[in-house]
């Protein structure tokens, strides 16, 4: 049988077990259900603020109700026009940023009312100076769009995730966190 004494003891390890297991003291941060590390965020200043990634206004902003972290959700852009001596020649996917540049080898067009078949060494030969021109401008012009593109892309999977995140939280206050 106990004394009371070790009733006391164990009482008290009983109720500090009790504390452990409501609140739960981080210690690794790594060892958490999701993390978000500042220098890992996608940051771009044209669409997003954050004082604690801007020296100058995290000590503008030390207030109870400073923005942590304000991003806008970007609308991805139309690919730069393809010129119309390239149009025929190079396969659809232009429009897509994730898609390599493939040409055609050969086209059929109608002259004449007859279909015939272009070889694109025919085509080339007797329009290369332009053919090369066009599509040197169109592509440089096209992989500014594409940077541009995955930037937006990095920014919106960001969005995605932070809004993900929020709605957990919402929807399990009692049980979930957030720490910063």
């Amino acid at each position: 049988m106990l004394n009371g004494e070790e009733k006391a003891i164990n009482l008290f390890k009983y109720i500090r077990e009790l504390c452990a297991l409501r609140y739960k003291v981080v210690t690794n941060i790594k060892n958490e259900v999701w993390y978000q590390f500042f220098n890992e965020i996608p940051y771009d200043k044209e669409y997003m603020k954050c004082p604690f990634l801007e020296e100058n206004d995290l000590l503008n902003n030390e207030n109870e109700n400073s923005i942590i972290l304000q991003i806008t959700k970007l609308e991805f852009e139309d690919c730069p026009e393809i010129p119309d001596i390239l149009k025929d020649w190079i396969n659809e996917d232009w429009k897509n940023y994730n898609a390599k540049l493939r040409r055609k080898s050969q086209i059929i067009k109608t002259i004449d009312n007859v279909e015939t078949t272009i070889s694109f060494d025919k085509y080339f030969s007797e329009n290369e100076e332009e053919f090369r021109n066009s599509l040197i401008q169109w592509n440089k012009k096209r992989e500014e769009w594409i940077q541009h593109q995955k930037k937006i892309e990095k920014i919106n999977n960001f969005f995605v995730e932070l809004r993900e995140k929020y709605d957990e939280l919402k929807n399990n206050s009692e049980s979930i966190k957030l720490i910063w």
